[in-house]
Formats: structure tokens, sequence, C-alpha cells
């Protein structure tokens, strides 16, 4: 499966592909001639050795078939840029159409003396015994041809969302994150910005279209690139945060006024247009698509409930819940991760809340740690249970929002807690030393005792500096 394969546009239908598909079953059908030839120049033809080899071969390239594109089908130069991400993403469902025919021209026009259907796998079950080892081996050629079509249908939907990951990185390129949340937009009436990016999305999407070869497909790319579209507003938002959090640092830094907002209220007050924005178009191009419609309707929700009930309860617009209830449900929605949980609202709080609280929400949440852990074990027990289409860590975090809040904090994360570890580190040093001397043995218990509860205070409160010293 050569990586150098050129791209392909139709002239006709506009649809990009590559030659790949036409050259591997163009070899497996020689394969297959080559295997008739052989079994008819033999006079092997219908005959049990004959068709135990024939039952052999079919297991061969179909395994032969499955391992290659279990290896090969996410090399770089595949999927290198936007145009080959659709190519390949027609390749692998033309592939997958491919082997489904294949496997129908198999059982009922070149080996249809096999026992290929259900009807007959019942007369072999009252004459098992005597059934010889090719004609149970049939079921088995059957059911590695439909793991190829279904690992061939999976890479052809991963191949699109990295279609839509390629639009999200041409937005990231652009001036787009640098305008959401600065105090240009948020001084606009219009939403100028979100209604921008739409366009542009527009622009893609019109042009996918018109390449792609599957309107399955297609939908793919757009449910990819709704996602792709939360977790990208919400990381342009906290990207200001950590901005506010460095110049914070500084002391009579003049930045962090510029970086602050004018005021929380009206900040909420454009995000809310924004979703607005972002939802009324994807429900335009679903088309009346029911999934389409469904999906958009969902993840703008958790712009709506997660993201915009975050910031109206941290500027004091809504105070109906507790913070530990409003902890919970947060915790619930970015992926059941207390670390990424409590970043996460204190970023929130650091740009919306005039209180400057963020520390005793961070103090909150390091309280309920182990009830939030446990609310993690049984999201990851049902996540097991629905889990789709496999993706990697890199392609995840732009359309998974607990990826990509991992991914944006992880350093903070590594940050703090090396930061703890160095203080118990200190702590060890001194009683090797203490040991060492000549202390008694319970003089040393009770001083090191004496000295763990000093430093557990102090590390309460050098956490919580670390986090922010604003």
């Amino acid at each position: 499966m050569s990586s150098r394969n050129p791209i392909d546009r139709s002239a006709i239908t506009g649809i990009l592909s590559t030659p790949l598909p036409e050259d591997i079953f163009t070899l497996v059908d020689a394969q297959l001639t080559l295997l008739d030839e052989f079994l008819s120049a033999t006079s092997l033809t219908m005959t049990d050795t004959g068709n135990a080899i024939t039952v052999d071969a079919l297991l061969s390239i179909f395994r032969i078939l499955y391992y290659k594109q279990s290896h090969y089908a996410y090399d770089s130069l595949f999927l290198r840029d936007f145009d080959s991400c659709i190519a390949r993403s027609n390749d692998y469902w033309r592939m997958a159409k491919k082997t489904d025919r294949m496997i129908h021209h198999l059982s009922k026009e070149r080996y249809p003396h096999l026992n290929w259907n259900s009807t007959k796998s019942k007369m072999r079950k009252r004459k098992k015994k005597m059934e010889p080892e090719w004609d149970r081996s049939t079921n088995l050629v059957e059911q590695k041809a439909s793991n190829l079509v279904d690992l061939f249908t999976s890479d052809a939907i991963q191949a699109s969302q990295r279609t839509a990951i390629y639009i999200i990185k041409a937005i990231q390129q652009s001036d787009i994150p640098r305008e959401f949340f600065s105090r240009h937009w948020e001084e606009l009436t219009n939403n100028e910005v979100a209604k921008y990016t739409v366009r542009v999305y527009g622009d893609y999407l019109s042009d996918i279209k018109q390449t792609l070869e599957s309107e399955y497909l297609y939908q793919k790319i757009v449910c990819t690139l709704i996602r792709c579209t939360v977790c990208f507003y919400i990381k342009c938002f906290i990207l200001k945060a950590e901005r506010v959090r460095r110049y914070g640092r500084r002391r009579n830094s003049n930045r962090i006024r510029t970086d602050l907002f004018l005021s929380p209220n009206r900040a909420i007050l454009r995000m809310t247009h924004d979703i607005e924005v972002f939802q009324k178009f994807f429900l335009r191009i679903s088309e009346g698509s029911t999934t389409l419609e469904r999906i958009a309707t969902n993840e703008c929700s958790v712009l709506n409930v997660l993201f915009l009930e975050c910031m109206a309860y941290a500027a004091g617009q809504s105070g109906a819940d507790s913070l530990e209830e409003f902890i919970i449900v947060v915790h619930k929605r970015t992926g059941a991760d207390s670390d990424v949980t409590r970043c996460f609202l204190s970023d929130i709080f650091i740009l919306m809340s005039c209180k400057n609280d963020h520390h005793s929400v961070e103090g909150t949440i390091r309280k309920m740690k182990e009830d939030l852990d446990m609310i993690k074990e049984s999201i990851e027990e049902e996540q097991i249970k629905t889990l789709s289409i496999q993706s990697t860590k890199d392609d995840s975090s732009y359309f998974r929002l607990d990826e990509m809040l991992k991914s944006i904090y992880e350093d903070r994360i590594l940050q703090e807690n090396t930061v703890f570890c160095g203080a118990i580190g200190g702590d060890i040093r001194e009683l090797k030393l203490n040991i060492t001397g000549k202390n008694t043995h319970e003089n040393i218990l009770l001083k090191f005792k004496k000295k763990g509860k000093e430093r557990i205070q102090q590390m309460v409160v050098a956490r919580g500096k670390h986090s922010n010293h604003l």
C-alpha cells in the first residue's frame, strides 16, 4: 500500500481519490486467477483438497489486507493535508464497498460449491462429524471479510475526522483565535468574529461536498467540525485566562488590564450570541438530517449548559445551586478529572469574578477529590461500553472536550505536582539526616510529625498561591 499514490480529481464528478483501491484489488484478482489456474492444472477443482487450498488462500488474502490496512492506513504521507484526507476517506470507503462485492462474488459466482450461507450451515451441524475442515472454515472467511469491511469503514470515518481537524488548524493559523475574547471582540455589537468563522466553514464544506463520494462521510465531517468548534471556542477562552495568569505574576503589569474583560456581563452576552451564530449555521447546513440536527443541538448545549452557566455563576448572575453541586455538574462534563475541573473553573473565576475568589474554588475542589474520583470511575466504565471509532490522542484533542482540556492543562498540573513533590523531598532529606545523627528514635519521630503538620499547612497555602499570584 504505497503512500506515493497521486491524488486525482474526477473531471466529471470532481471527487478526489487515488489509484490505491484499484491497485490493491487488481492484485487480489490476479492472485485468485492464479489460484484457479493452479487448481485446474492439477485437477483439484471442486475436490476436498482443492477446496481446502481455496479456503486457506482466501483466509490468507483477507488477513494480509487487514494487517496492511491496520499498520499503514495512517502513514503521515497518507493524511498529510486537507486534500489527501478527503482522497483517503474516499479510498477507504470504496475499498469497503469493493470488499463487500468481492465476498458476494466469491460465494455466488466464483466458488458457489463451498458452503457459504446459513441454510447450508444448519445442514452442516447435523453432519458435523463428517464435515471436512475446509467446509467449516468458510464461516471464518466470511468473518474475516466482514472484519475487513468494518476496518475500511472505520478508517474512512477517521480520515474524514482528520479533514475537519485541518479546517480547525487553518482557523487557528488565522487571526480568529486572537480576536475571540479580545477587547475588540467585547466591544462588537454584531458578533462579527463568529460570523466570519462560520463563513470560512461554509467555504470549506462547499468544496468538501463536491469532492466526497459519500453523503455519510460528509455528515461525519460536519459532526466532527461541530465538536471541534466547541473545543476551539473554549480553548480560546482558556488561553486568555492563561495570559492573565502569566502577566499577573509580574507586579504592576499594564498588560493584565487589557486582558481582563471590561465587563463580565457584557462578555457573557457576546458569548451567548456567538453560540447562537454557531448553532444556526450548523442547523442550516444539516439540510433536514435528523442526526446532524440532533448532534448540532447537543454539542452547542455543551457551550450553553457548561460554558455559559459557568460564566454566569462566576459573575454572580446565577446562585441557585451550591458551589459543590455546581462543581459536580461541571466535573461530569469536563471528563471527570478533578485536576482538570479545578483548573477549568479556576480560569473561569479569574476572568469572570470580580471578587478574585478562585482560590476558594480550588480549595473546595481539592476537598471534594475523593467524591470526584468516584464519579470519574463510573464515567470511565460508561465510556468503555460506548466506545466506537478509535482516534489518536492528538486527533481527539481537537474534537473531544475531555482530551482537549487534559492536553491544555497537562503542563500546569505537572508543574503543580512537581512543586508538591519537591516540598516532600525536603522533609525526606531532613529525616535521613536525623537518622544518621545522634537524635534518639523517639525524638526523631516526634520532630518529624511536628514538621509534617507545618509542611502540610505550608503546602496548602503554597499550592493556592502557585495556581495564581493575582
